[in-house]
């Protein structure tokens, strides 16, 4: 008689968390949020680039 495998740990399906900027002073938040939106955009890019190769 075999038994199953026992399931891995949870693996993350959705984007992270967004930090909490609200310590932050409107100014800082707006870099940051500035450097988060190139990172997803250079994300994106990195995604289509690969696709394009299949």
């Amino acid at each position: 008689m075999t038994t199953a495998p026992k399931p891995g740990p949870p693996v993350a399906t959705g984007p992270p968390p967004q930090p909490d900027l609200s310590h932050l002073t409107e100014e800082e938040r707006r870099i940051i949020e500035s450097v988060m939106a190139r990172q997803k955009e250079e994300e994106d890019r990195e995604k289509e680039i690969l696709r394009s190769e299949l």
